[in-house]
């Protein structure tokens, strides 16, 4: 890579998201292009980081567009949300809502409707649900999807 000084690493600096995706257990969902913006932004960040251009000037935050992501996913964490859609209800590039909503947050969208997920997935059972009924109704491709999460 021409425009990185030092294509090596240190694995304490790789941020945790990056590193998580490294070590999944090749389940991942390969229609989650919402998870792969993530995982994507992050190393052309990391890259950017090493580079001899220096570090990404960080945009001004938009507080009102990342609540609004928040609130959909946490309103509705059984959808199935696409990249495009979470750009429709910020009003701006998925590159800067995966920016942007880990600035404000702390964690990337996609890793946020999953916990949402979870959360809801265990109120169901807690209330008696089955686990495959509750993993279908929040939004879990079937049983062994919701408990590689859950253990995940």
């Amino acid at each position: 890579l021409p425009f990185v000084a030092d294509p090596i690493v240190d694995g304490a600096k790789v941020p945790r998201a990056l590193a998580r995706y490294l070590q999944r257990d090749g389940t991942a969902d390969e229609d989650d292009d919402l998870a792969a913006t993530d995982v994507v932004t992050v190393i052309a960040d990391m890259l950017r980081a090493h580079s001899s251009a220096g570090r990404v000037v960080p945009q001004r935050l938009d507080r009102a567009a990342t609540t609004r992501v928040r609130e959909s996913l946490r309103d509705n964490p059984s959808r199935r949300y696409r990249a495009a859609d979470v750009e429709r209800i910020a009003g701006m590039d998925r590159w800067s809502v995966a920016r942007q909503f880990r600035a404000a947050f702390g964690t990337s969208p996609s890793r946020f409707r999953t916990m949402r997920q979870l959360q809801l997935a265990r109120s169901l059972i807690v209330g008696g649900a089955a686990l495959a009924e509750a993993a279908h109704a929040a939004g879990f491709a079937d049983q062994a999807h919701f408990t590689r999460k859950f253990k995940a």
